[in-house]
């Protein structure tokens, strides 16, 4: 029997919910799932193998959990209580059975197992059989279409163009994993914002440029594109230069490109994305200082370009 122990995100609400709530049919003895969409919208049914009431069931699946509800509308904790992405912690009104729907960031596996706990006295946990999947799977084991399972980036091949420009052109590299599974392929999207006070002017004009990505099944893609951006102020009647971002003006300072990295759910819908910050750090001579800059996001100099 284990205690309950709760992290630090517990103090926070579940990431959301589940879009679709529907009930399953009864459980067996040790519970079962089940999917009639793209594998990523649950239907899971628990029993206490005692059969005695519980206050609390676990649920610990081999892929992210993004949110979870029970029947009657109460919020499950994701990441409870042991601060796995891939576990959900729910609340039950004292019953020694019921049913969740759980939302995931990827595909489970069609005949996937869920491991399971239950707290009967609200503050230890007792192991209980696996749930099953319900699913038809053909024999196959896996039959849910493939998903996008993570998209990835990183920038390099900065550019300058003359003495007094504010032109800046670089290149975003992305790669795209989509899981195994049935179907054509997965997607994934490549939102960059531009620092502030600039505007993209190629492949397209804004603060925001989105990148499509799609590859096929089991396999990582790399997308490739070239973005320009410049900074302009008004000046009266006339448009002129931002002097921030003018060789002298951006020399010896850093400047922020921010990406979301999303993916698509096989069905077609936008999942929240990852937002990464890339730190562009410019030399006194107003180029790019690949040594001090941090163009993978992960809060380090690279100390040198990435390739």
């Amino acid at each position: 029997m284990r205690r309950r122990r709760r992290s630090g995100a517990g103090l926070c609400c579940a990431a959301a919910v589940a879009l679709l709530l529907v009930l399953a049919p009864a459980a067996s003895a040790e519970g079962d799932w089940g999917s009639k969409a793209d594998f990523s919208h649950l239907n899971v049914s628990w029993k206490d193998d005692a059969g005695n009431p519980a206050f609390f069931e676990v649920f610990k699946l081999p892929v992210p959990v993004q949110g979870a509800t029970t029947p009657d509308g109460r919020q499950c904790m994701v990441g409870q209580p042991d601060g796995s992405p891939n576990t959900v912690e729910c609340p039950v009104p004292h019953v020694a059975s019921g049913q969740v729907t759980i939302t995931t960031t990827q595909s489970m596996p069609c005949s996937g197992i869920i491991g399971n706990e239950v707290s009967e006295d609200g503050s230890t946990y007792k192991p209980q059989a696996n749930i099953t999947s319900r699913n038809s799977c053909g024999g196959t084991g896996q039959v849910s279409p493939c998903d996008c399972s993570k998209v990835t980036a990183f920038l390099n091949d900065f550019g300058v163009f003359g003495a007094h420009s504010t032109r800046i052109q670089f290149v975003v590299h992305a790669r795209l994993t989509c899981t195994p599974g049935t179907g054509t392929g997965c997607k994934g999207r490549v939102a960059v914002l531009s620092p502030k006070g600039a505007n993209f002017v190629s492949p397209g004009h804004g603060k925001i440029l989105r990148l499509g990505c799609a590859g096929p099944c089991n396999k990582t893609t790399g997308l490739h594109k070239t973005l320009q951006y410049v900074a302009l102020v008004k000046k009266g009647k006339r448009t002129v230069p931002n002097p921030d971002f003018t060789p002298e003006g951006r020399a010896n300072t850093t400047k922020k490109i921010k990406l979301s990295l999303s993916c698509f759910s096989p069905t077609g819908v936008i999942r929240p994305g990852k937002v990464v910050t890339m730190a562009v750090h410019f030399d006194k001579r107003g180029n790019v200082d690949y040594k001090k800059s941090d163009l993978n996001g992960d809060g380090k100099p690279d100390g040198k370009q990435l390739k």
